[in-house]
């Protein structure tokens, strides 16, 4: 089984919220190195390390998913990535699906697109 990319994301966000009394506002600048694969029963310890940027204009972390070898020696990286955190512009809307469901009369089906 794959560890979907969202769940590295969520991962990520869970821990760099338990570190600050700031909101993350934004998970950004990820690379995935290399993917979680787990074999049916298996278990893995992913580890997460978060490191504050300094000299920075908004509060950043850098963050890291890890585990380590079964002799705990090496450490095999999985993705990496920053945290910003602030205040959040998001502002929850309305959307009145009626009214969009009128405006969009027209059908396309997928042989029209492809």
């Amino acid at each position: 089984m794959w560890l979907p990319g969202t769940a590295y994301l969520e991962m990520a966000y869970a821990a760099g919220s338990q570190i600050s009394n700031q909101t993350v506002v934004e998970v950004c600048d990820v690379m995935w190195l290399r993917p979680i694969v787990l074999k049916p029963n298996q278990t893995l310890k992913v580890r997460i390390k978060l490191q504050w940027v300094e000299h920075s204009e908004n509060l950043l972390a850098n963050f890291e998913m890890y585990s380590l070898s079964e002799d705990e020696s090496q450490p095999m990286s999985y993705c990496e990535g920053q945290l910003r955190y602030g205040q959040s512009s998001f502002e929850r809307t309305h959307l009145d699906l009626d009214n969009i469901r009128q405006r969009c009369q027209r059908i396309i089906l997928p042989e029209q697109i492809y």
